[in-house]
């Protein structure tokens, strides 16, 4: 069912056997979404201050790189056991 009593054009589903349930249950979601953003926006702030840019950047790259050692690591691995199986490519 259409909820007659928005008036905002958005037409959200309404079950009246909820009555305004519904809106209260998303009023706390986006507070407690609003909440957690302001949370890490601050936190990071606090990291950067702490830990200071290019520290951050340093070993932000070198973390980015540790999954594609990770795969080259187990690619090479994987070749290796296929090699030295019997009849093996």
């Amino acid at each position: 069912l259409l909820n007659p009593r928005d008036q905002g054009g958005e037409g959200r589903y309404h079950d009246p056997a909820l009555g305004l349930a519904d809106y209260a249950v998303q009023g706390l979601a986006d507070l407690v979404m609003t909440a957690s953003g302001a949370t890490a926006g601050l936190a990071s702030g606090l990291i950067v201050t702490w830990a200071g840019f290019r520290s951050l950047s340093h070993w932000s790259g070198v973390l980015g790189l540790a999954p594609t050692v990770a795969v080259l690591l187990l690619s090479l691995d994987r070749s290796r056991w296929a090699a030295s199986s019997p009849g093996g490519n």
